[in-house]
């Protein structure tokens, strides 16, 4: 894309369809990074859902009587995906209500 400014004295139009051809054409395409990212995305969004309904059905209540937000819910799904290993709950206490 050219310099913002050499576009100013052009038809406001004009500008509005090159802008939108840049974005079609350069910031929308799929790269290999962009899927990589997406697919990131969509696991922890997937994941977390279904963590935090298991948290919510069978895990146990220690803070302010509710089982698992979903807070700690995404940070552990996320910090799984990117193999951090960081816990803000007792995870096997969530699975299987021990310890």
């Amino acid at each position: 894309m050219s310099d913002p400014v050499d576009e100013l004295p052009l038809d406001p139009r004009k500008a509005k369809s090159r802008f939108l051809a840049y974005l079609k054409d350069d910031v929308f395409r799929l790269n290999f990074y962009r899927a990589h990212m997406l697919y990131f995305i969509i696991v922890i969004a997937v994941s977390s859902v279904i963590v935090y309904g298991e948290g919510v059905k069978n895990g146990p209540k220690e803070y302010r009587d509710s089982h698992l937000s979903y807070m700690d819910a995404l940070f552990l799904t996320c910090s799984a995906m990117t193999t951090t290993g960081e816990m803000t709950i007792r995870y096997l206490k969530l699975l299987f209500n021990i310890l």
